[in-house]
C-alpha cells in the first residue's frame, strides 16, 4: 500500500507530529512518502512540492511590465488570490492574531506522488492544500488527522481567537467557510482521526462539516529517546540547582496566551518557597520574575536536549487553555516525570493517579492548588513511564493507523 502524508511543513508541533509517524512507517516497511510546502528539516522521503496554480505572469512587454508593477504596488492588477492574501495579511497586522486560507497556488491532486498513492493522509495543510481542486479530484480514501481547530473555521485555528477577533474578519471569514463546505459537500472517502477525545467532541459540533466518521488515535512520541534521565547529571548540564525543586514548561512561543505561562508563574509565586526554580522552553523574550528563579532556554529542536531538560525536573506542567493534544505532556511522562496540567488536550486522558494531578479548572488558584496537591504525592518514575509506552508509543500508534487504512482500501 502505498501512502503520501500531506503537511504544510516538516516542522512546528504538526509537522514534526506528520513526520515522526511517516518515518515510524517506513520503519515498520510501510510505503509511505511525505509531501510538504516547506521542508525544512532533512528527512528520508520528504518532498517539498512545487506551486503550479494561480502564479502571475508578467507582461513581456517591457514598458507595460513596468506599469503592471506600478499597478499591482497599489493593489491593483491582482489575482484572486493575492488580493484575498494581502488583505488577510492586513487584517493579521493590525490584530496579531493567526488566520489561514484553504486556498493556495498548489493543485496537489496533479502531483506524482499523489497519483502513485493508494491512499493519502492530510495533516495540517493551512495555506497548502487547496481545497477545490483537491477535494473535486481526489477520490482515493483519505485520512485527515486534525491537528488543531482550523477544520471548524474559515480560518482561524482556536475558537478563543474566533470568538475574539471574528467581528474584525467577519466577510473573509464567512468566504473561506462557504469555500470549505463547498469543497467537501457530498464527499464520501474522508475518515477523521482526533488526537483525543476533546478534539472528537470538537469535531463533531463544528458547523464546516462534522458527517465524516471520526476515529481518535494519539500523537506518538519516541520513547527511547524520551526516556529516564539521570536527575542528577541533567541538573549540572542545565546549571540548576541540585537542591531546588524544578518546574518545567515548553511551548512553540512563550508569549503565547493559550499556554498559560503567566498563569503557571503566578502559581509558583503564590507557594513562597525560595527554592522554586522554573525551566521554559520556547522563543520569545526571556521571562523575569522577583520571586522564583526562571531560565529560559530558548528553542530546543535535539529530542535528546529536550528529554534532559524533562529529566532535570521534578514537575512537568502544562497550563493550556486549549490543546489538539498536548506532545510535550506526553514526552516529559516518558521520562518519568509527573505531570501537572489544565484539562485541555490529551490530558484528561493521560493523567491518572499515579503519573500527576489534573487541575480541576483554568484559572491560577487550580493550578495552584494541582501544584500543592502534586507535592504531597510520591511518584514512581518508572510507572509514569510505562502509562505512556503502554498508549503513545510511535510504534504502537503507527500499527494504529496501519490498520485504520487496510480497513478502508
Amino acid at each position: 500500500m502505498k501512502v503520501v502524508h500531506i503537511s504544510t511543513s516538516n516542522s512546528g508541533g504538526a509537522g514534526l507530529g506528520a513526520s515522526r509517524l511517516h518515518q515510524a512507517m517506513c520503519q515498520l516497511g510501510a510505503d509511505s512518502t511525505l509531501l510538504v510546502a516547506k521542508k525544512e528539516i532533512d528527512s528520508p522521503r520528504t518532498i517539498q512540492a512545487e506551486t503550479n496554480i494561480n502564479i502571475y505572469q508578467p507582461p513581456q512587454n517591457p514598458l507595460l511590465r513596468k506599469a503592471h508593477k506600478v499597478l499591482r504596488r497599489h493593489g491593483l492588477c491582482l489575482l484572486p488570490i493575492e488580493s484575498t492574501e494581502r488583505e488577510v495579511t492586513q487584517l493579521q497586522a493590525q490584530h496579531h492574531t493567526f488566520f489561514t486560507l484553504p486556498i493556495s497556488r498548489y493543485d496537489l491532486s496533479q502531483h506524482p506522488a499523489i497519483q502513485r498513492a493508494d491512499l493519502i493522509h492530510l495533516h495540517w495543510v493551512a495555506n497548502f492544500l487547496d481545497y477545490p481542486s483537491f477535494f473535486e479530484n481526489i477520490h482515493k480514501p483519505i485520512v485527515w488527522t486534525i491537528r488543531d481547530e482550523n477544520i471548524g473555521f474559515g480560518g482561524f485555528h482556536y475558537s478563543e481567537e474566533y470568538y475574539k477577533y471574528v467581528n474584525y474578519f467577519g466577510e473573509i471569514e464567512e468566504k473561506m467557510a462557504e469555500i470549505k463546505k463547498k469543497a467537501l459537500a457530498n464527499k464520501k472517502n474522508i475518515h477523521m482521526v482526533a488526537l483525543s477525545n476533546i478534539t472528537k467532541e470538537f469535531y463533531q459540533n463544528n458547523k464546516i462539516n462534522n458527517t465524516f466518521p471520526v476515529s481518535t488515535i494519539p500523537n506518538g512520541i519516541d520513547t527511547e529517546t524520551f526516556s529516564v534521565r539521570d536527575k542528577k547529571k541533567a541538573r549540572l548540564a542545565l546549571g540548576c540547582n541540585q537542591d531546588n525543586l524544578v518546574f518545567s514548561f515548553c511551548s512553540v512561543y512563550l508569549q503565547d496566551n493559550r499556554k498559560g505561562l503567566p498563569k503557571l508563574i503566578a502559581a509558583l509565586e503564590s507557594l513562597n518557597r525560595p527554592d522554586i526554580e522554573l525551566i521554559c522552553i520556547g522563543r520569545g523574550a526571556p521571562i523575569h520574575s522577583d520571586k522564583i528563579r526562571i531560565t529560559t532556554l530558548g528553542t530546543v529542536n535535539s529530542p535528546r536536549i529536550l528529554s534532559m531538560v524533562y529529566s532535570a525536573s521534578d514537575y512537568f506542567v502544562m497550563p493550556s487553555s486549549q490543546e489538539s493534544f498536548g506532545k510535550t505532556l506526553v514526552e516529559a511522562m516518558a521520562c518519568g516525570v509527573p505531570a501537572i496540567a489544565f484539562p485541555a488536550g490529551i490530558a484528561p486522558e493521560a493523567i491518572n493517579e499515579n503519573n500527576g494531578i489534573l487541575c480541576s479548572g483554568f484559572t491560577t488558584e487550580a493550578l495552584a492548588n494541582g501544584i500543592k496537591e502534586a507535592m504531597t504525592r510520591n511518584y514512581d518514575a518508572p510507572l509514569v513511564r510505562q502509562t505512556i509506552i503502554d498508549r503513545y508509543s510511535i510504534e504502537k500508534v503507527s500499527k494504529d493507523y496501519i490498520n485504520l487504512y487496510t480497513s478502508l482500501v
